[in-house]
């Protein structure tokens, strides 16, 4: 008998299943969040947000946030907040988008209660 046709039904469903992540960067001083993004490695992602050197698609003041975490010899939190799963990558590729856009706009939105006007997030579709 072949793997596949031991396998039940719903662990032959889950070997297929994609996850992501939503995560937030939060400052270690002030526990103010400061940025929110996606992901579907959050090892590589985190590692990548430790590194001073790396790229964010031209945001500027995410960068220099960072630089002064930096010179101050701290890095940011990396916090995971969401866990999302789908069906196949394209899939779980637009919730993430989504799902990213959602929670940036319930934090910087005045009906939240407590708005956060200091988030750094440039989002690019």
């Amino acid at each position: 008998m072949k793997e596949e046709e031991r396998l039940r039904p719903i662990d032959r469903m889950t070997r297929w299943i994609s996850t992501g992540w939503i995560y937030a960067l939060v400052d270690p001083g002030t526990g103010d969040i400061r940025y929110i993004g996606k992901t579907t490695d959050p090892y590589c992602r985190c590692h990548q947000h430790e590194n001073i050197d790396l790229c964010h698609k031209g945001n500027v003041a995410l960068m220099k946030w960072k630089r002064e975490l930096h010179d101050r010899g701290v890095v940011p939190e990396f916090k995971i907040i969401a866990e999302i799963t789908a069906a196949s990558d394209w899939l779980l590729n637009g919730l993430l988008i989504a799902s990213e856009q959602a929670i940036i706009e319930k934090l910087s939105s005045p009906k939240s209660g407590k708005r956060i006007n200091n988030l750094l997030n440039v989002v690019v579709f």
